[in-house]
């Protein structure tokens, strides 16, 4: 009876454990202005200059997640590639957070991934060749951001 009930509390134990993770999700929505940003879309820079864009990709890298009164807890190498053009919806994992009250990250890649190969990244991968591309050359590393468009 004592490992019966021994059981069942372990068992409960790792019930309640499992409940506390939290499954984090980073969702991108892009804006200009109020309004949800649009290719070849005109619009006015904050001089009233006119302007619009044609590509916007960029890297995101140093993820950690702030939760639960302050804690900080990073995500290792975990590297993700915006495209403007099309949602950002991406799982960044389950923690054992009971509240989630923001993301750190920065835009571009470390320095030791930004002077890696991209041919030794497996396709799909954000840090394999890409096209169009997002790298400058073996020696120069990744492109941070790749904006293009008229103004």
């Amino acid at each position: 009876m004592k490992q019966l009930n021994f059981t069942l509390l372990l068992l409960l134990c790792t019930f309640l454990a499992v409940n506390a993770q939290q499954t984090v999700q980073l969702n991108i929505h892009h804006k200009l202005a109020q309004a949800d940003f649009q290719f070849n879309e005109g619009a006015k820079n904050n001089l009233e200059h006119d302007f619009n864009a044609s590509r916007l990709q960029y890297y995101i890298s140093g993820i950690s997640i702030i939760h639960d009164g302050g804690m900080e807890t990073a995500i290792d190498d975990l590297y993700i590639l915006v495209d403007a053009s099309q949602a950002t919806n991406v799982g960044l994992g389950s923690f054992d957070a009971t509240q989630v009250e923001g993301i750190h990250f920065h835009i571009g890649v470390d320095s030791v991934a930004n002077h890696s190969d991209p041919a030794s990244y497996q396709a799909g991968h954000p840090l394999a060749p890409q096209f169009p591309s997002m790298h400058w050359g073996w020696a120069a590393g990744y492109r941070f951001i790749a904006y293009e468009g008229k103004g």
